[in-house]
């Protein structure tokens, strides 16, 4: 978990560069964030999965290459 925290507030860090976000501050939005995944967003694509429509792409990446992975399985599922 300590891992997720720590991508989540680096993640609200490059969102926001020029704010005035303390490290303090930051946590607090990463603990929102991970929270409203878990109880509103997590449910919604464990659904999806028992329905077999979930698709994962590897987002770490540049946008080319998400981009043309996305494409792929776009285009094999029409």
């Amino acid at each position: 978990m300590r891992y997720v925290m720590e991508t989540t507030k680096l993640a609200v860090l490059r969102r926001y560069p020029q704010s005035h976000f303390t490290p303090s501050m930051c946590s607090v939005l990463s603990v929102n964030r991970i929270q409203t995944y878990l109880q509103s967003t997590r449910p919604i694509i464990d659904l999806y999965e028992k329905l077999g429509k979930v698709r994962t792409v590897d987002a770490s990446r540049s946008v080319d290459e998400v981009y043309a992975d996305v494409k792929i399985i776009l285009d094999k599922e029409g």
